[in-house]
C-alpha cells in the first residue's frame, strides 16, 4: 500500500514542480536577456573591486560584478607570502595589468617598447612570471602579489555565471566571482 502511494505521489509532484517552474519563468523572475550577447561597454562607469588576501584567505571571499562595464580589480596582499587571484573559466576580454614599479623578469618576445612601458605607471597587456614561478596565461583574470604589494588589472566580463577563484600556490584558498546581468 505504501509503495503504491509513493509511486502515485511521485507522479503528482513532478507535474507540480514543472508548473511552478513555468510560473516563475512567466513571472519574469528569469532574466529577460539571459541569452543575449553582452559586449564591452566603454561608456559605462568602471566598477572597482577591492580584494585583500592573506593566510586567512580572500576578503571578500565572494565577489559580484556586472557584465559589460570595465572592471578594475585591486588585489592587496596583507602578508609577506605570494598570493594569486585566478578566476577559472571567466570569459573576459581586454585584460590589462598595471605595470608594477619593480622589475619583472623580461619574458621572451617582449619588445623594447613593451618593456619600457612596463616601467611606466600604465596598463599593459602582458604579465610576467611571478616570483613563485607561476605564469599567467594572459587570457584569464589572474592577479598576483608578493610581499605586501598591490596588483591592479582591468577587464570586461562578458559571460554571466559564477566562477571559481583559486591560488595555484595556496590550494586551500578559494573564492567565487559572479558575473551578473544588471
Amino acid at each position: 500500500m505504501i509503495r503504491r502511494w509513493r509511486a502515485r505521489a511521485r507522479w503528482l509532484v513532478l507535474p507540480s514542480l514543472a508548473a511552478i517552474a513555468l510560473a516563475i519563468a512567466g513571472c519574469g523572475l528569469a532574466p529577460a536577456n539571459a541569452g543575449a550577447r553582452i559586449y564591452p561597454d566603454s561608456e559605462a562607469p568602471a566598477v572597482t573591486v577591492n580584494i585583500d588576501v592573506s593566510e586567512q584567505g580572500y576578503e571578500p571571499i565572494d565577489v559580484r560584478v556586472p557584465a559589460g562595464p570595465s572592471i578594475q580589480l585591486i588585489l592587496r596582499n596583507r602578508s609577506k607570502d605570494e598570493y594569486h587571484y585566478r578566476v577559472q573559466g571567466l570569459d573576459a576580454t581586454q585584460i590589462l595589468w598595471l605595470a608594477p614599479r619593480e622589475d619583472m623578469t623580461r619574458e621572451a618576445g617582449v619588445t623594447d617598447d613593451e618593456h619600457g612601458a612596463h616601467h611606466a605607471k600604465d596598463f599593459i597587456d602582458w604579465r610576467g612570471t611571478s616570483p613563485g614561478g607561476v605564469k599567467p596565461t594572459l587570457t584569464e583574470v589572474h592577479a598576483y602579489v608578493a610581499g605586501t604589494g598591490v596588483d591592479v588589472l582591468r577587464f570586461y566580463a562578458l559571460k554571466p555565471g559564477t566562477y571559481q577563484v583559486v591560488d595555484p600556490l595556496h590550494p586551500a584558498l578559494h573564492g567565487t566571482l559572479t558575473v551578473f546581468v544588471p
